[in-house]
């Protein structure tokens, strides 16, 4: 079986099969760290860097400063900050195949290419989506009365969405990359479609989610984490893959709104 494809189970499969396949698929990805052990350290760095950066940004500020108070710079930063964070494990299978497919001297260029397209591809549509929610309520004050719902509104589509075969189907092929090239031009043009093909899968499963952190009054660390580790676990842990965790979005749609109450 190709590294690169998504195991994937029968709706029926017995509990002690999924298990055993989904040990299978975690065995694959150990031995993929290990084949490329700079990879995981390199990743985690980045990912606990945005962290740390998010949770000095919160402590320094008190908690207290709206989000989308901000020059174009400082959203543009934070947004960073935020994609860096969140979406960075989910980045994880696409750097695997990216690493898999080039040449040992290519490999770090190779994967700070994908990297900045993930970035771009990530940023540029949340300082946009901030931006015009931003307008929208300076032109139309009525919006502002429903911001608190707005959120939570957001996490309860993220529920309906997970629960359509047709997203689920998706999911089950985000393993599945295009080709990388090694040569000339093709190198950074085949890693830029890899990396924004792997994106448009990934934007269906994270899009509404994303949506949801930009809609939020404050940004609570909290919050994240719980929607990170939703996404995390959604992406890697689920022992069916024909299965999804999005009923923990209605959860953490009530915690959100609970949060902005007070």
């Amino acid at each position: 079986m190709p590294q690169s494809q998504t195991l994937s189970l029968q709706p029926n499969a017995q509990p002690k099969d999924r298990l055993y396949r989904w040990l299978e698929g975690a065995e694959i990805r150990v031995r993929e760290f290990r084949r490329y052990p700079w990879v995981l350290p390199l990743l985690a760095s980045l990912c606990l860097f945005g962290w740390v950066a998010l949770g000095a940004q919160a402590f320094l500020s008190s908690g207290h400063a709206h989000h989308h108070q901000q020059g174009i710079s400082s959203l543009l930063i934070n947004s960073q900050l935020m994609i860096v964070a969140m979406m960075t494990p989910m980045f994880i299978p696409v750097v695997l195949h990216i690493v898999r497919s080039v040449n040992p001297s290519q490999r770090f260029i190779a994967v700070g290419v994908a990297l900045v397209t993930y970035s771009v591809l990530w940023v540029l549509p949340c300082v946009g989506l901030t931006l015009v929610y931003d307008a929208a309520k300076q032109n139309w004050p009525t919006i502002s009365g429903f911001s608190p719902y707005l959120a939570p509104a957001v996490l309860v589509s993220c529920w309906w969405v997970g629960r359509r075969n047709s997203v689920i189907a998706i999911k089950t092929r985000c393993s599945q990359f295009l080709p990388v090239h090694v040569i000339g031009a093709l190198f950074y043009i085949s890693l830029v479609r890899c990396t924004a093909n792997a994106w448009s899968r990934c934007v269906i499963e994270c899009g509404l989610v994303m949506l949801s952190m930009l809609l939020l009054q404050s940004h609570s660390l909290l919050i994240m984490l719980a929607m990170t580790a939703i996404l995390i676990a959604d992406r890697y842990a689920v022992l069916n893959q024909l299965r999804s965790v999005s009923w923990h979005w209605l959860i953490l749609s009530v915690a959100v709104l609970t949060f902005q109450s007070f």
